[in-house]
Formats: C-alpha cells, sequence, structure tokens
C-alpha cells in the first residue's frame, strides 16, 4: 500500500450524507453484507441504520470504507459541491482555496479537462 493513498487526501467531514451512503452502499456491494461488517468493523444494526439514514454515518467510518474504494469509483459516486468541498477546494467556511483551483477540471471530470488546464 501506497504511503499516501488517495484518500487520505479526502477530507470526510466534509461529506454530505447522501455520498457517505454511496460510499457505504458502494463497498457493501463490492465486499457483499458480511465482509462488509468486517472491514468496518461494525454491527449489522449499525450498518442497516447507516444505509437508511436512521444514523449519519461517521466519519471513522467512512475513511475505513474509502479504502476499499479505488479513487475512480469515488469520483463517480461523489460529485460537485460535495467533492470540492472534500478534496479542499471549497473550504468549511465556504471560501475558496485557490491554490487547488487549478486542479478543479481534473477532478470534475469536465469533458476535455486536458485542454482546460493547459
Amino acid at each position: 500500500m501506497s504511503a499516501n493513498p488517495w484518500y487520505s487526501k479526502v477530507n470526510v467531514s466534509a461529506l454530505g450524507d447522501d455520498a457517505r451512503r454511496l460510499i457505504l452502499e458502494r463497498v457493501k456491494h463490492k465486499l457483499r453484507f458480511t465482509k462488509t461488517l468486517e472491514a468496518l468493523g461494525i454491527a449489522k444494526g449499525s450498518l442497516y441504520n447507516y444505509l437508511h439514514g436512521v444514523r449519519r454515518v461517521p466519519d471513522n467510518i467512512v475513511y475505513k470504507a474509502l479504502q476499499y474504494l479505488e479513487e475512480g469509483e469515488f469520483n463517480e459516486i461523489v460529485q460537485g459541491v460535495d467533492r470540492l468541498r472534500a478534496i479542499g477546494i471549497i473550504r468549511g467556511d465556504n471560501t475558496i482555496d485557490y491554490s487547488l483551483v487549478l486542479h478543479a477540471p481534473r477532478v470534475s471530470n469536465w469533458p476535455n479537462s486536458r485542454e482546460a488546464c493547459l
């Protein structure tokens, strides 16, 4: 495993509830139910509550779940403003980190994003 994996750059606390549930759902689909419980260290009832919106998926569970996804899957699941917040372009106070703005086209899957960066 890389010393600095892609998911270490994700600010999970910036993810909305829908994105958290979708991440968990994708991991459950990949690993299946029992393996997901083991991998994330959670009980059946907790997984049910998280997936059905009864309880918010905690940051530490989201972070563990991200370890079972490829970066492309994360980009598929988390879109728009949620993704920009998660990678730090939009800060918690809704200001923009202009030092990261040049990365926005690459991470937002814009068509012709390569040309947009040139």
